[in-house]
């Protein structure tokens, strides 16, 4: 019944309400152009930002996003029953798509889905046009490249490129250096 009041107030609730309350209880920026559901499901740290066309659905699962961190315009972000968590200092570039649910594809006619969930360490710089995936882990201190496909766990102090990413650079005594193939 609860779920269902907040499915009821998302649509009756002006935007400009709902950003009100996110600002309010958070200190968290949210454009009126930008759709948040209405759901204690979803938590902001202190001063984030949710540009405009950015879409975060957390109604089947949790959204948790640290201090300092914000989506540029156009993200998507929809959390599976495992959810997403989003650690400080995180910056996600223009038109992210951050998802943490799967189909089962031996049963297409099922609809059967399925959740691993995300996690996203601290001070993470994600690129334009990325893609996280169900079970994708991206461990402290790592920039991912644009177009980007992240689909699996990779380990901190690395910079992460292509489809499906690997690891194109490393963090050794405060120098970058090329991974070696």
């Amino acid at each position: 019944m609860r779920k269902e009041i907040y499915i009821i107030i998302q649509l009756l609730v002006p935007r400009i309400f709902i950003s009100i309350y996110y600002f309010l209880k958070y200190k968290t920026k949210v454009s009126l152009k930008a759709e948040v559901d209405f759901t204690p499901q979803i938590t902001f740290g202190k001063n984030c930002v949710v540009s405009s066309f950015t879409k975060i659905k957390g109604r089947n699962g949790r959204v948790s996003l640290g201090d300092n961190s914000g989506f540029a315009t156009g993200c998507f972000i929809s959390a599976g029953k495992r959810g997403i968590q989003i650690g400080k200092n995180v910056f996600f570039g223009p038109n992210v798509s951050v998802t943490s649910s799967n189909y089962v594809f031996h049963k297409l006619h099922a609809n059967v889905h399925t959740s691993r969930g995300i996690k996203i360490g601290n001070n993470i710089l994600i690129g334009a046009n990325c893609s996280i995936l169900d079970g994708a882990e991206l461990s402290d201190n790592t920039i991912v490249n644009a177009n980007t496909v992240i689909n699996r766990k990779f380990k901190p102090n690395v910079v992460v490129s292509g489809n499906p990413a690997e690891v194109v650079y490393e963090m050794k005594e405060n120098n970058l250096v090329r991974k070696e193939k």
